[in-house]
């Protein structure tokens, strides 16, 4: 009886030691918890203060505003290369369905489109630039018809109403521009276009492949005004030429130009108009409804038709001679 009790004391002691073991372990399990939980809070204290810190310092940052940078810009870029980040910006500020183009953007991503369409897709991706059906809209709003628009002549009144009588002299300009050929439907005229087109209905099935275009620019001051254009195959004979450079001539003296001369480059289209105006080296001008008119050959084409004149031929006056040696020699 004795040995029993002993027995069972001792198992209850032991009993009782396992307990507190098995508590201690839950309350330094708990501690650590409780540790860990307060470094967390001491690590997200810290990255809080560290964002107050950021963000302060963001504030009292100063703003740079768009006109400032603008400025900024000009005085490191071309004005054309600010001007296009101007209306990117701006552009940018702005939701799909509310963005407006100028002329000017309009036109430079007409430029690009014609240059190629591949291209014109790659930039896009990285600038705001008008999509195809926009340039087709703008394109269908221009005057699109061969011969003299009126849209370009009510333009050109507009500034020559407050013209000064020197700004009011000018000379008009002719020059053929090589066209890609393509035909296409119209559908508001219902007729073909990229044919051989002189204006006012007269038009020939053949396909043309240059534009015969006719300008005014100022001589005493430096303004420009393309006035109409026609369209060819090759070459635009001399009698068109003739009579639509009449009837331009008429065009602007009616709204109160002063035109003084005419120059064009040295196919052989204007040289045989040259010699119909009987225009010779000691005759330098034509007379049309009493006014003189000098016609001039466009001097850089002049240039370069000597230049290669002499590197393929020697120049003979009198008994010297002039060939491209000589200016190699220099």
């Amino acid at each position: 009886m004795h040995l029993s009790n002993s027995f069972l004391q001792t198992q209850l002691t032991d009993t009782g030691s396992a307990s507190n073991a098995c508590g201690t372990r839950k309350k330094a399990g708990k501690q650590e918890k409780e540790k860990k939980y307060k470094r967390k809070i001491e690590q997200q204290k810290k990255q809080i203060q560290r964002l107050r810190h950021a963000l302060n310092a963001k504030k009292k940052k100063p703003k740079v505003d768009q006109d400032t940078a603008i400025k900024a810009l000009k005085t490191m870029l071309p004005e054309s290369i600010v001007t296009f980040i101007s209306m990117q910006i701006t552009l940018h500020k702005k939701k799909k369905k509310g963005q407006r183009y100028s002329k000017e953007m309009k036109a430079f991503a007409l430029s690009l489109f014609h240059v190629s369409g591949k291209a014109y897709r790659l930039v896009a991706k990285f600038f705001r630039l008008p999509t195809r059906s926009t340039l087709t809209k703008w394109i269908s709003g221009l005057p699109t018809s061969s011969g003299l628009t009126k849209e370009a002549k009510a333009a050109i009144k507009t500034k020559v109403d407050v013209m000064s009588e020197a700004s009011k002299m000018c000379i008009i300009t002719m020059d053929e521009l090589s066209l890609k050929a393509n035909l296409q439907y119209d559908q508001l005229k219902d007729e073909v276009t990229g044919v051989v087109d002189f204006g006012n209905g007269d038009r020939i099935g053949e396909v043309a492949n240059s534009a015969l275009v006719f300008m005014a620019r100022g001589i005493t001051e430096n303004w420009k005004q393309p006035l109409g254009y026609l369209l060819v195959h090759e070459a635009c004979p001399s009698e068109k030429i003739k009579s639509t450079l009449f009837d331009t001539i008429d065009e602007v003296t009616s709204i109160g130009l002063n035109v003084k001369g005419i120059i064009s480059d040295l196919g052989s289209n204007f040289q045989k108009l040259v010699r119909e105006l009987n225009i010779t080296p000691n005759q330098p001008w034509f007379t049309y409804k009493g006014r003189k008119l000098v016609y001039l050959y466009d001097p850089p084409h002049l240039i370069k038709a000597i230049r290669n004149n002499l590197m393929n031929y020697d120049f003979h006056f009198g008994e010297k001679i002039a060939s491209w040696r000589d200016i190699e020699s220099v």
